[in-house]
């Protein structure tokens, strides 16, 4: 934005604009006096126009060679070009010139920071803070966070912000900041000490006792979490994202009718938005209340039709009360936009088990054996082979099995599941090959093939093999 000066010289300035921009369509030499030069620079910044800057900077600097604002503002340019080794050059002769100039080092930091140097980058800035002003210092502890921030040297991002806060107590800028680095970097019980005797300092900070909240409910102590977003309010009674933080810690504290209460806080002060909408549902979802929450998931899928969470939520909600053509038909809408999501297709799956729909399942194991990764969860494998052995699907069960033993490392599991469904088919030495050999790796495993073929459980050869192992 211009400045005061600036506005009350706009028809100057826009005339030795015009001026200039003629001259360099005639191919014209420009000679302005180093103040205009300056004001013309401001007004391209304004309009990002980096083209025009250059060349008046290109002017400017022919014209006066031994300015170091056109020196750094040349430089930054370059910076942005990615020219390094002349951004340098041109920093150097400006150091040479003002030496106590803070941009200086900024850039030349900026420039180490780009270039993956980080020690470099924190040198210079610490350079900077053994000769700036201490009215300076702020400026440029917060440079030095950045640093550390893009080095992910999440410690020495918390202790910088923590020395501007020392120094500046109601610093926004580091207030805001400071929780993100309290995540990053674990130090959830420091923030608690540090913020409490900010608060005794800033009483009035709404940023301080915010980031406080913050701390009690990552550590679990959500009453107290709860005590200090009350003053959040009392200072700033619209700020929604505090509203959402203390929603949650009612939720956590299971007062889900509390936590309604404040998600509708939320909405009120902020554009509403999927996210607050969702948890509103689920709150309703944990008070049984299912109609409501649907009525809240659609309100979330209807500012995101792609919400895919959403729609599963709907499914769920539908699931419990045993509706199953209709949970099926949220689920389908939930793994039309994410066909890999495995809690999806588990509760698919166990929908279409429960409606009796033998076709369902199958196509529910055959979407689960497209999307069998390493993350893939065994009490998810456990279910869909659950479904496929009671509906007779040991065929496909055992190709399903199969997949999990090539991409997880389930180990003797995948044998007792192979037992299982081998002994099923009518496989039997078979099945007592894998049985034995899973015995011998996991004994402790053999529930599980029982649990999917009970038929197991009476057989003799199979609790000799039991009787052999099970010291």
């Amino acid at each position: 934005m211009f400045d005061d000066d600036y506005e009350d010289d706009r028809p100057k300035i826009r005339a030795a604009v015009g001026q200039f921009e003629a001259m360099l369509k005639k191919h014209e030499t420009c000679f302005f006096d180093l103040a205009t030069y300056e004001n013309m620079i401001e007004y391209y910044e304004d309009r990002n126009d980096f083209d025009k800057i250059e060349k008046v900077l290109d002017f400017a600097l022919e014209q006066y060679p031994y300015s170091s604002y056109f020196l750094i503002k040349k430089a930054g340019l370059e910076l942005m070009d990615k020219h390094y080794r002349l951004a340098h050059e041109l920093l150097d002769r400006a150091e040479l010139l003002d030496p106590s100039e803070l941009t200086i080092y900024i850039l030349r930091s900026d420039s180490y920071l780009y270039q993956a140097n980080y020690m470099k980058a924190v040198e210079v800035l610490r350079y900077a803070l053994m000769i700036c002003s201490p009215e300076s210092k702020p400026e440029l502890l917060l440079e030095l966070a950045d640093v550390y921030e893009e080095w992910e040297h999440y410690d020495e991002v918390f202790d910088t912000l923590r020395h501007v806060l020392n120094q500046q107590p109601e610093n926004e800028e580091a207030l805001s900041r400071m929780w993100y680095s309290v995540v990053l970097s674990g130090r959830f019980e420091e923030s608690i000490d540090f913020h409490t005797a900010l608060i005794d300092k800033v009483p009035y900070s709404y940023w301080a006792w915010y980031n406080l909240g913050l701390s009690y409910h990552e550590l679990g102590m959500y009453e107290k979490a709860i005590d200090a977003f009350e003053f959040v309010f009392a200072i700033n009674d619209k700020s929604d994202l505090a509203y959402c933080d203390c929603a949650e810690s009612y939720f956590k504290l299971k007062n889900y009718n509390k936590a309604i209460e404040y998600f509708e806080k939320a909405i009120e002060f902020a554009k509403p938005y999927e996210a607050i909408h969702y948890s509103i549902g689920v709150c309703y979802e944990k008070l049984k209340n299912y109609h409501k929450a649907r009525q809240y998931y659609r309100k979330a899928i209807a500012a995101d039709s792609k919400f895919d969470m959403a729609h599963f939520r709907v499914g769920e909600t539908y699931r419990k009360q045993k509706q199953w053509k209709n949970a099926i038909h949220s689920y389908d809408r939930a793994l039309q936009i994410n066909n890999g999501k495995h809690d999806y297709i588990i509760s698919c799956a166990e929908v279409y088990f429960k409606s009796n729909n033998t076709e369902g399942v199958v196509k529910m194991a055959d979407a689960f054996i497209k999307s069998i990764n390493n993350t893939v969860s065994f009490s998810h494998v456990k279910k869909i082979m659950h479904y496929l052995f009671e509906t007779d699907n040991f065929s496909k069960a055992l190709d399903l099995n199969h997949k999990i033993s090539e991409e997880t490392e389930f180990g003797a599991a995948t044998f007792y599941i192979e037992a299982a469904g081998l002994y099923a088919l009518g496989k039997k030495s078979q099945s007592l090959t894998a049985f034995e050999y899973a015995a011998s790796v996991l004994f402790s495993g053999h529930r599980l093939a029982f649990y999917l073929n009970p038929a197991l459980l009476n057989d003799e050869a199979v609790q000799l093999i039991l009787e052999q192992y099970k010291k």
